[in-house]
C-alpha cells in the first residue's frame, strides 16, 4: 500500500516477490506544498513537481508479466465524487460490520520458536487454509 509514490515507489516494487501487488492509491510526493504550488504558472510547481512528475518511475509490462508482479491503482477521490452521499458509504461500512463472516480455514498453528518450520511447512504447499504462528508467551 502507498499513498507517497515518487522515490519510495520503486524500492517497494522491487522488493515484491513473485505475485506481488503495489497499491497506489496516492501521490503525496507529486503534491504542490502551499497555495502557490497549486498553480501551473508558480515557481514552486516548475521547480519541484514538474521534474518529479517527468522523472516517475516507467515500468515495462513484459517483464511484469514475466515476474508476475502487478501494480493497481486507486483514487480515494472516487469515494467522494460529490454525487454519492456519504451516509451511504456509512451505510456500506455498517452492513460490512454486521454480516456473519466465515472465519478463516487455519490449516496448521506453529509456536514462535517453530517459526523455521512453519516457513517450510507454508512453502512446500502442502498447506491448506491459513499458517498460523501464535507469538504469545503462553
Amino acid at each position: 500500500m502507498d499513498s507517497v509514490a515518487g522515490k519510495y515507489f520503486s524500492p517497494g516494487y522491487e522488493s515484491l516477490s513473485p505475485q506481488g501487488r503495489h497499491v497506489l492509491f496516492g501521490a503525496a510526493s507529486y503534491t504542490p506544498r502551499g497555495d502557490l504550488g497549486k498553480v501551473w504558472w508558480s515557481l514552486e510547481f516548475w521547480r519541484s513537481i514538474v521534474p518529479k512528475f517527468l522523472s516517475r518511475p516507467k515500468l515495462d509490462v513484459q517483464k511484469m508479466i514475466g515476474q508476475n508482479k502487478a501494480v493497481l491503482g486507486f483514487n480515494l477521490i472516487w469515494l467522494t465524487d460529490g454525487e454519492t452521499d456519504p451516509k451511504v458509504l456509512g451505510l456500506l461500512m455498517d452492513q460490512m460490520l454486521q454480516r456473519r463472516w466465515n472465519p478463516p480455514m487455519v490449516g496448521a498453528e506453529f509456536r514462535f520458536d517453530e517459526m523455521p518450520e512453519a516457513l517450510r511447512f507454508f512453502k512446500s504447499g502442502r498447506s491448506v487454509g491459513k499458517v498460523v504462528v501464535n507469538v504469545s508467551e503462553e
